[in-house]
């Protein structure tokens, strides 16, 4: 969350989980560790200002930074997305002092596209044909 927004209180966290988590499809998705079932943080995919654009953003805990976990997860929402749902594009936003963010986009096939830009920079991959 450094780079998001502070820590929720436990009231906020309930609140999210029904907003974002319980819709039909969800707006967020649970990260578990594969070896040990404990949480390590979670994924939003969602739709994003326009119906065939959807957003992809990952928040982790710090000690499961630096695993790959980032880019396997978008990875596998790229082929859901793309795949299952039909989406044409896939967007992520970030600070631009986030530079693991940035390094994770662009390793995972995410360009700069300037002209998405809204509060914060984006990238973005195409489905492709």
């Amino acid at each position: 969350m450094e780079f998001v927004e502070a820590p929720f209180d436990r009231d906020r966290t309930e609140r999210f989980i029904v907003d974002a988590g319980l819709p039909d499809p969800p707006l967020m998705y649970a990260v578990e560790s594969l070896g040990s079932g404990q949480l390590v943080g979670h994924v939003i995919f969602h739709p994003w200002h326009g119906v065939s654009t959807w957003e992809v953003g990952w928040i982790l805990r710090k000690d499961s930074w630096g695993r790959g976990l980032a880019s396997e997860l978008s990875l596998a929402l790229f082929d859901h997305g793309f795949g299952r749902l039909g989406v044409d594009r896939i967007v992520a936003e970030a600070d631009p002092s986030n530079t693991a963010s940035i390094r994770v986009m662009e390793r995972v096939g995410m360009v700069r596209a300037p002209e998405l830009d809204r509060d914060l920079p984006v990238w973005q991959i195409e489905r492709r044909s």
